[in-house]
């Protein structure tokens, strides 16, 4: 912690050499570049960002970890496929939604799985990925959560095509 606020005054004070003005109006935006620094270098040196929670909750949630990075792009071409096999039963308007929900979706995730040091949002997240046998369908339903956030149109046209991810996931057929 020390070294990141040390960091983040160096980075304010070169805000100031470059562009003028006072150490203190760089400072926020300064702890935030030194506190993403920080995390890439976690990353570098472990490959993956570095969980912070019990010894126990970090354990467990490396295991999730583990699991949803290998299996989150076969539920996400599932999803795509779907999308696909409803763009005919959709108006043009109400896919351009499921379009960007998806691609918002796959966002939420990416930036999860990159940026979350937090194991117990890693649990909370995805612990049905160690409880079900169909491990790609609990990755879905977990992001089926997420669609909650998303504007209510957007939403509504990504559940229509979830419908039918579902279904593939209930079949096996991914």
């Amino acid at each position: 912690m020390k070294n990141i606020m040390k960091r983040a005054w160096e980075i304010a004070k070169e805000g100031v050499k470059k562009f003028g003005g006072k150490v203190k109006e760089y400072f926020a935006m300064a702890l935030k570049l030194a506190w993403k620094e920080a995390k890439r270098i976690a990353t570098d040196q472990a490959g993956s960002i570095q969980l912070m929670g019990s010894e126990k909750q970090i354990k467990w949630a490396e295991d999730i970890r583990k699991v949803v990075v290998e299996n989150i792009d076969g539920v996400f071409e599932v999803i795509e496929r779907s999308l696909d096999e409803n763009k005919e039963d959709m108006s043009e308007r109400k896919f351009k939604f499921a379009q960007e929900g998806v691609e918002e979706l796959k966002k939420a995730a990416t930036d999860f799985i990159e940026n979350e040091e937090n194991a117990a949002a890693w649990i909370d997240k995805f612990k049905a990925v160690t409880r079900e046998r169909n491990v790609k369908r609990a990755i879905f339903e977990a992001l089926q959560n997420e669609v909650e956030n998303f504007d209510i149109r957007v939403a509504r046209a990504v559940n229509d095509v979830f419908v039918t991810a579902d279904i593939k996931f209930l079949k096996g057929e991914f």
